[in-house]
């Protein structure tokens, strides 16, 4: 997929701000980094960099072509991350909770109601002695 390749190196100079940081973050030769934002821009018909010796700056449609990919990657990131979340086993069981001494019991309630947002396949039992009760 050289298009996206092209892409990620269009993105990581703007992000980055210079082609030599981009190829340093990329693991590649500036030159190459170079050539494949230019064949990006001939494949898409439109400059996307203003380059100098001493800048780069983005063109109008540069700008706009910028965003879009961010927001493509942005949502690549997160499919990858949604993925790995689902892979990920998660803890589950019973969790056996002896009695909480009373000065305990609203601690207990928050740490227990925290817990289940980040556990869900889980069960709990707490132990109360009768007195409890009376």
């Amino acid at each position: 997929m050289q298009h996206w390749s092209r892409i990620e190196a269009f993105v990581e100079v703007v992000r980055l701000g210079t082609f030599s940081a981009a190829a340093r973050h990329l693991k590649v030769s500036t030159s190459h980094i170079s050539r494949l934002v230019s064949q990006l821009e001939n494949q898409l018909g439109v400059q996307l960099l203003y380059r100098t010796t001493r800048q780069i700056r983005l063109t109008d449609a540069g700008a706009t072509y910028v965003e879009h990919c961010r927001h493509l990657f942005d949502g690549l990131r997160d499919a990858e991350q949604a993925l790995s979340e689902l892979l990920r086993p998660s803890p589950m069981g019973c969790l056996n909770l002896p009695r909480p001494p009373p000065s305990a019991s609203a601690l207990s309630l928050h740490w227990l109601m925290t817990f289940n947002v980040y556990i869900r396949n889980w069960t709990f039992t707490c132990t109360l002695p009768i007195d409890q009760w009376s």
